[in-house]
Formats: structure tokens, sequence, C-alpha cells
């Protein structure tokens, strides 16, 4: 195959309609791969523009993703999150007789515990079946990517599902462009010209272990805001836990430190807007918020959990604490009555984005990755 003319179908199920990471993720893979002169199909359940619509339940998708697989005829058939959809790509590659690849990425972890009530939850139900059948659908793979280390240990330690080669390709931003005059609305609109400090947080909401970590984030603010009464806490992101972070809010009465903004669509100025980016969720895989918040410049604080400390240095590029609203409050006034030590963070962050960070990097690690056969054994 040759690196300048690959033709590559994406099987995602999510696109442009749902918001966070993986579609952020595949989004900006695929314009970065077509950018570099290749051809580039996507097929998801969701409908989205620029995209191959799988309708129906499961086995319907299936027999569609073969059909259109047999139709477009990839060199690679790059498999998002989804197992289920090896099937139908290996089938098109026995058939099809083509010397195709197969590469599935990994973008979340598993949720093993309801992260609000720290109650034990059951992970999925994987037994003996379900794992044999994972195996070897993960066998027929050339090769096997996560965007995180812990993702893996997480998949093997609690679904036993016995994956020992794999690479890890990271999650990316893009240079931040900042709009002054949507920043300046932004300032008026929620009178933000009077505030100081400001931090800011972005998760979406319909995940426990977001919201808790949303949580944390308001607790630290309660005991944070007698000694800095200016003080102001933006949350971004939306969903069915919203409510209940709204809830959490009015019984401290702290509706005048805490704004919901919603899903927007203005985070570089939010983050210009901020002096300190805060990331607290208990079960993250590779935050893109913040890599986003490392491309803006900006001194982090986040959760030491999950993927974040592969992409955050311990007082080199950001300040992992362990996750509790007491700690995040004396990290917090640490860096404010720290000005050298906030700069310091926020440049290394920033330099290490530009160099490592990038969707033009990560586009070319999966070039890499699409002409090695690194099967799962």
């Amino acid at each position: 195959m040759e690196q300048s003319s690959l033709k590559i179908a994406m099987i995602t199920p999510q696109w442009l309609k749902t918001r966070g990471g993986p579609t952020t993720y595949v989004s900006n893979l695929v314009a970065e791969l077509r950018r570099a002169g290749h051809e580039v199909y996507v097929l998801t359940s969701e409908a989205g523009e620029g995209a191959i619509q799988l309708r129906g339940g499961l086995f319907k998708r299936i027999l569609c993703t073969y059909r259109h697989l047999t139709i477009l005829k990839p060199d690679i058939v790059h498999i998002h999150g989804r197992a289920n959809y090896i099937l139908p790509a290996w089938l098109y590659k026995i058939f099809s007789n083509r010397k195709s690849n197969i590469v599935i990425t990994f973008h979340t972890m598993p949720s093993v515990k309801r992260f609000l009530s720290f109650a034990p939850k059951a992970p999925r139900d994987y037994d003996r079946f379900k794992r044999v059948l994972a195996r070897f659908l993960f066998r027929r793979c050339d090769s096997v990517v996560s965007v995180s280390e812990s993702i893996v240990t997480a998949l093997n330690r609690h679904y036993k599902i016995d994956i020992r080669n794999y690479s890890i390709i990271h999650s990316a931003s893009s240079k931040l462009s900042i709009n002054l005059t949507s920043m300046k609305s932004i300032q008026d609109h929620y009178a933000l010209h009077a505030y100081t400090p400001i931090f800011s947080t972005v998760g979406v909401m319909s995940w426990d272990w977001k919201v808790a970590g949303q949580q944390i984030c308001i607790e630290a603010v309660d005991l944070l805001r007698k000694k800095f009464p200016n003080l102001r806490l933006l949350i971004a992101g939306d969903g069915e836990f919203r409510e209940y972070l709204e809830d959490v809010v009015h019984q401290r009465e702290m509706e005048h430190c805490i704004i919901f903004l919603g899903n927007v669509d203005f985070i570089p100025e939010l983050l210009k807007l901020s002096d300190i980016y805060v990331h607290m969720a208990l079960n993250e895989a590779c935050p893109h918020a913040v890599i986003e918040a490392m491309h803006a410049g900006k001194p982090i604080i986040a959760a030491n959990r999950g993927g974040i400390p592969e992409i955050l240095e311990n007082g080199a590029t950001g300040l992992l604490i362990e996750p509790s609203a007491e700690q995040l409050a004396q990290t917090f006034e640490r860096l404010i009555e720290n000005k050298g030590e906030a700069e310091r963070l926020a440049q290394n962050a920033a330099e290490y984005a530009i160099s490592h960070l990038t969707w033009e990097a990560i586009a070319k690690k999966y070039l890499t990755v699409y002409q090695t056969n690194n099967c799962v054994s």
C-alpha cells in the first residue's frame, strides 16, 4: 500500500451529532487524513454531514457495514470503540481477498462504579462466552490502539479480554483561535469584568464520573469563597446530570459563584478568560478538554486518575492531585498566590502540546499503524 494514496473506511458510533472526546478525535483525524491526501469514508449509526449512515438494529448495521465495505474496497478499516464492527471488517477482508488492515481504537474507560453515590457497580456482564468472542474478534485486527494506557489496563482487569500488543495514540488539539469580539460579548453577558480569579472546567454532564468531578470543583469554591469573594467557576457542558449539579449549588446558596454555561462553541474564549483550568473527572481516558487547556497556555489542576497522568506531568506541565474539594482548594490557592509557578506550568504545557499533541502528529502515527501488523496475541 502506498502511504500517499490510502483508502480508509472509518467506522464510528459517534459522528458530529454527539458532543464529546470520541467525536472530536474521529472528526479531526478524518479531516487531517483528508488534508494529507487520503481518501476517507465515514460509516456511522448517527446521521451527519459527510458520512454514510448505518441504519437499523445491530444485526442490520453489521450487514450494512459489510455491504458498504465491499462497495468501497478500502485499504484500511478503522473501527472506533465498538468491537461488533470487527466482524464485518474481517468478513470483508476474507471474501474480498484484499490485503486490507483492520484497526480498532478504544476511546473511553469502562465504568465499574457509581461515582456520584460511590456505590459499587458491576462491570458490564462479560461471561466466558463473551470474553472468548471478544478475544476472537480482537485477534482478527491487525492493530489495536488506545488513547491511553489506562483503558487497556482497565479492560484487561475488569473484563479479562487479555489485550497484550497495542499502540497508544493520545488525543490532540489544534491551535486555538480567539475571537476578541466574541470574548468581549461573553464578558459582558456573564458580567465577568469585575470578577477574579476565574477558573473553568469542561465536561459532558451525561457521565456520572465527570459530574462527580464537577461537584468537587463546586465544593472547592465553597471552601474558597470567603477568602476570594470575587471567585467565579465557569462550567461548560450539559446533560442529564445538570439538574443534579444545579441542586448542589442551590443547596449551598452559591448561585452567584457558579455559572453554568451549557454546551458552548466558545471554548477558546472561555479558556482565555480563565486564570486556571481544572479537570477533576474521576474516570478519564485522555480528556480533550485538558489538551485544549494545554494549547491555550493555561495552568492546569487535574485529578490524578485514569489517563490524565499520561498527558500531564505533575509539577512540570500541570498539577495532579487526589480528587477532593480540600486538595483542590489548597492547590488553587497555591497557584493564585504563586504567579511564577502558574506561568511556568502554563508555558511548559503549551510547549508540550504544540510539540506532541497536534492532529498532524496523531495522523502521522496512525499512518504508521495502518501499515504495521500489530495483532493481539
